[in-house]
């Protein structure tokens, strides 16, 4: 029987941002995470399916305008050094979170997401050989 050796990935998906005022004029983290939670797993894939036998992170940064619109968004990969699969990765995640909408505020708010992918192999993982028998399995 051959063994799968299996690959998992872990994303973490962490916004990080500084309000432009402590007095809740810009968005909350709340209001944040309630527009960008849904996305992960889209985000996910855009990562995994260009870079995905590599781990890394990926960097999203979102300026979003009073009006909730979004002015500005910066996709960056520091641990990926193909440019072609840099612009392919920035490119999906640009595609999902184009047409995003959020709460509209008195100021602007700029919020920076961390997606990091982790590649770990497990000892054991994969395929396990098993055996059940009321008289007991042979060789045990």
């Amino acid at each position: 029987m051959k063994n799968l050796l299996i690959s998992l990935f872990v994303l973490i998906a962490a916004p990080s941002f500084q309000p432009a005022y402590a007095d809740g004029r810009g968005l909350e983290l709340a209001e944040l995470n309630k527009t960008m939670g849904p996305l992960r797993s889209s985000i996910n894939s855009c990562y995994l399916a260009s870079a995905g036998k590599l781990g890394g992170h990926l960097e999203l940064t979102l300026e979003i305008t009073s009006y909730g619109s979004l002015h500005a968004v910066d996709v960056s990969t520091p641990d990926l050094r193909n440019k072609s699969v840099v612009r392919k990765v920035s490119n999906c995640v640009k595609g999902i979170v184009k047409q995003l909408t959020f709460p509209a505020r008195k100021v602007s708010t700029t919020a920076k997401f961390a997606y990091i992918f982790h590649k770990a192999r497990a000892p054991g993982d994969g395929p396990q050989e098993s055996c059940w028998n009321p008289r007991g399995c042979p060789g045990q």
